[in-house]
């Protein structure tokens, strides 16, 4: 017998403003709550009698999402398409778990290694980006990102590390028709 429960909802939204002919500010926000509850049940028969749970679980699992970006746009260079800006993204994931197994005729917790964890993780990203219109069908996209990023895990087991990456990338594009296009990214 399983039994699961799962309580999620998300919201978000975004707003642009242009401040002049040659400058766009753009905002956008998200943050997601997913939850699931299980319970599980397992009953045996054993010479046709039958052992209801012989054993038991409980677990429990909620993630969140927060993620927030600011950019800046801007368009007064001829041909070109320039964006700035930052994301911030949180993370988070809590589980807990909750064994029970029937021992000598009652159900007994039983003890499971790391049955309760917390990640978390935490990102904050910076970017330039400038698209560059070479004709009506080709264009050069430079982007240059940086990214921070923290990963802990807390509970049962703790541990923390953090990464630094810069990306940057080189994309080409002709487009032959408006179905049909040809991509080099590097």
């Amino acid at each position: 017998l399983e039994t699961y429960k799962n309580p999620s909802w998300e919201i978000g939204g975004d707003y642009g403003k242009a401040w002049s002919e040659n400058w766009t500010l753009k905002f956008i926000g998200l943050y997601a709550n997913k939850g699931n509850d299980s319970e599980q049940r397992i009953d045996n028969t054993y010479d046709t009698v039958t052992v209801f749970e012989d054993f038991k679980s409980f677990s429990r699992r909620k993630s969140t999402e927060a993620i927030s970006r600011l950019s800046l746009s801007y368009i007064g260079f001829i041909g070109h398409d320039i964006e700035f800006g930052s994301e911030v993204a949180i993370n988070t994931l809590n589980t807990d778990l909750e064994y029970l197994e029937r021992i000598s005729g009652s159900l007994q917790e039983t003890s499971i290694n790391n049955a309760a964890l917390g990640v978390k993780e935490t990102r904050v990203e910076s970017f330039i980006n400038d698209t560059w219109g070479l004709s009506e069908k080709a264009t050069i996209e430079t982007i240059l990102v940086g990214e921070y990023s923290e990963i802990g895990i807390t509970g049962d087991a703790n541990n923390k590390r953090n990464f630094f990456f810069l990306k940057p990338t080189l994309d080409y594009r002709y487009n032959f028709n408006p179905k049909n296009q040809i991509k080099v990214s590097i």
